[in-house]
């Protein structure tokens, strides 16, 4: 058994945790993005069923938010100072996803509150665990959550018909 999962409060147990940790972070966070990527696709196609039809900018926000995956596997295979700050670039980059993901769709187009609560909610736990988030930036993480799901219409009483719900609350 590992020092580390004895011993709580030593210094140096601490750091061979996260060393421990980074390190199968660094190997997941190939596979974590490429899930990303194969969930966006998925959300686009039904995306075309939750909105009865085509709608350009819906397309364009999911491509953008593969293309930030596609950088983000990049990045983090070719950057030292990325895989050494991996939970901050982790962090950064669910930023820009949960932006993309909830207030950018939801101007686009004419999403129910729920559709885009599940697809952020989904990112968000998926990173969680794949990304092995530990709780400073899984927490970080969170609070965007929630500060995305009060930009949505639904959310400052201005929705649409289509927004039955305020970030997962009954009215």
């Amino acid at each position: 058994m590992r020092k580390w999962m004895l011993e709580f409060d030593d210094a140096d147990s601490e750091r061979e945790f996260r060393a421990h940790d980074d390190a199968n972070g660094l190997r997941a966070a190939t596979f974590a993005q490429v899930v990303g990527i194969l969930f966006t696709v998925v959300y686009a196609a039904v995306d075309f069923l939750v909105l009865r039809g085509f709608v350009p900018g819906a397309l364009i926000v999911r491509a953008v938010t593969i293309g930030i995956f596609l950088l983000g596997i990049v990045a983090i295979r070719r950057s030292r100072t990325l895989q050494d700050r991996l939970q901050v670039a982790a962090v950064v980059q669910l930023t820009v996803i949960q932006v993309l993901l909830v207030p950018v769709l939801a101007r686009v187009g004419d999403f129910p509150t729920q559709y885009l609560m599940t697809s952020a909610t989904v990112t968000l736990l998926g990173a969680v665990g794949l990304l092995r988030l530990r709780m400073h930036a899984a927490l970080a993480n969170t609070v965007v959550f929630v500060a995305v799901c009060l930009e949505l219409p639904a959310a400052r009483g201005t929705g649409s018909a289509s927004s039955s719900t305020t970030c997962g609350a009954t009215p």
